[in-house]
């Protein structure tokens, strides 16, 4: 077909143009953006967490986890006093982290509420360790930052949930964050990371090249 042809080669004129400076064998879409996969893993420095497996959702308008034993509690004026988390693995294969953080303050002067959870996590036991299996428990005591609607995925229904604050490092870039808490136990990947912490600075690629690490496992920071 000569109209095809031609329509063809029109096209392929057209795109092939010099690389700028310095562009090429570079992605047009990543630019400064870090390279990011469904899976990943992240740090809560704040809780004692590292390697806690996440979903990067681009989809989802926000950041959530979750979690179990989910509780709201009015704060009292003396409530708080900040300890540092702590895990320790026994015998049978089990650890518990507990950890409270000082309370906040509304804007208005009063104590901010405090939501308590737990966190689960099964972490393989070192090579070196005659363990067969390992479970971590955190146990938290956050201060709420807020409550919002919580939306899972663009076509998911809201729910009212807590919102807490902490930092989290994510492929090794820091970023304050705000995380609603649902109560959903028993999830191999309890932290959601919806377009909220992403913003503009990640790039999520559908499949983990052969050539990149594999997450590392959960493990008390």
């Amino acid at each position: 077909n000569p109209i095809m042809l031609k329509t063809l080669l029109t096209l392929a004129a057209s795109n092939n143009k010099a690389a700028r400076s310095g562009s090429v064998g570079e992605d047009a879409q990543l630019k400064s953006r870090t390279v990011l996969y469904p899976d990943e893993t992240v740090d809560l420095p704040e809780w004692g967490i590292a390697g806690l497996p996440a979903m990067i959702l681009g989809a989802a308008p926000q950041t959530c986890l979750f979690v179990s034993d989910l509780s709201t509690d009015a704060s009292d004026d003396d409530a708080g006093n900040d300890t540092a988390g702590n895990g320790t693995g026994t015998g049978t294969g089990t650890g518990t982290g507990s950890q409270s953080i000082s309370t906040d303050q509304s804007s208005d002067g009063t104590p901010a509420d405090i939501v308590s959870f737990s966190l689960t996590l099964k972490c393989p036991p070192d090579a070196q360790s005659n363990l067969k299996s390992r479970t971590i428990v955190w146990q938290l005591s956050v201060p709420v930052a807020g409550y919002r609607d919580v939306q899972t995925s663009a076509n998911s229904a809201s729910v009212r949930a807590p919102v807490i604050k902490t930092r989290m490092q994510l492929h090794g870039i820091d970023r304050d964050v705000e995380i609603g808490l649902l109560e959903m136990a028993g999830l191999e990947q309890p932290l959601l990371i919806g377009q909220d912490t992403l913003g503009d600075k990640f790039l999520i690629r559908p499949d983990r090249a052969k050539t990149d690490k594999a997450p590392k496992s959960p493990a008390v920071a």
